[in-house]
């Protein structure tokens, strides 16, 4: 949604998304397309194996060939497979991360589910560039979905249930 911090009309265009998708869901015409995407995203930890085998060597190269698009195609997963994430190093964070210098504050820090595993990268950065600045960084021991892929998707009720249960 970058073209909303440019409008000069300042249209919020996610959300105008979002509503259309959720009209469209409860009107029964919403995207039922990829309803694999809607379980894997329910199932992290599946999702993060299933990544972790398409990032295997020779794997990635395979899936997305051009005979396997083909194949695939009939189930929808050709686009998911051409747009297979890379994803970064294995590195797990502690819980609580402590800074050495005086600290400035806490932060928690919500990897969310799909991002848990893409991003690792991206949250590590941060960390440590918060931690330099003199924060301490919290991570949820426990998590569990936020639903905003549910929401984006359109599926507004459920989002808020996930959302809700959120803490």
């Amino acid at each position: 949604m970058s073209c909303e911090s440019v409008c000069p009309s300042h249209v919020q265009y996610g959300e105008l998304l979002v509503a259309t998708r959720g009209m469209l869901v409860e009107s029964g015409r919403g995207n039922r397309r990829e309803p694999w995407l809607g379980f894997m995203v329910a199932h992290p930890r599946l999702l993060r194996a299933g990544l972790a085998v398409a990032n295997l060597p020779g794997v990635r190269e395979f899936l997305q060939c051009r005979a396997m698009q083909w194949l695939l195609r009939p189930t929808r997963l050709d686009r998911a497979v051409r747009e297979l994430p890379r994803l970064p190093a294995q590195q797990r964070m502690p819980q609580v991360l402590s800074t050495s210098s005086p600290t400035r504050g806490r932060i928690g820090l919500f990897p969310g589910c799909i991002a848990a595993s893409v991003d690792r990268d991206v949250h590590i950065a941060a960390t440590q560039l918060l931690q330099a600045l003199g924060y301490e960084i919290v991570l949820p021991q426990v998590q569990s979905c936020c639903g905003a892929l549910q929401r984006h998707a359109g599926h507004l009720q459920h989002a808020r249930t996930l959302a809700t249960a959120t803490h």
